[in-house]
């Protein structure tokens, strides 16, 4: 885990945190993707992530219409 790996420097340990926002496009989705949409889906997850403090990942599941 990230958090518990600081950052080792001649002042001493630097701790680290980290938040993550992912997006997945399930497999059956094969339509092509504006990519802004799949940036802004994990840019929401980013933030949901950040809300909840440090060290979590949400996962934004985009949703595409088959064609």
């Amino acid at each position: 885990m990230i958090a518990e790996s600081p950052i080792n420097n001649t002042s001493g340990p630097i701790p680290v945190t980290i938040s993550v926002g992912l997006v997945s496009v399930g497999a059956g989705n094969l339509k092509p993707i504006e990519h802004i949409a799949l940036v802004q889906a994990a840019d929401s997850a980013l933030y949901r992530a950040k809300a909840k403090g440090r060290n979590p990942v949400e996962i934004a599941e985009l949703k595409v219409a088959p064609q």
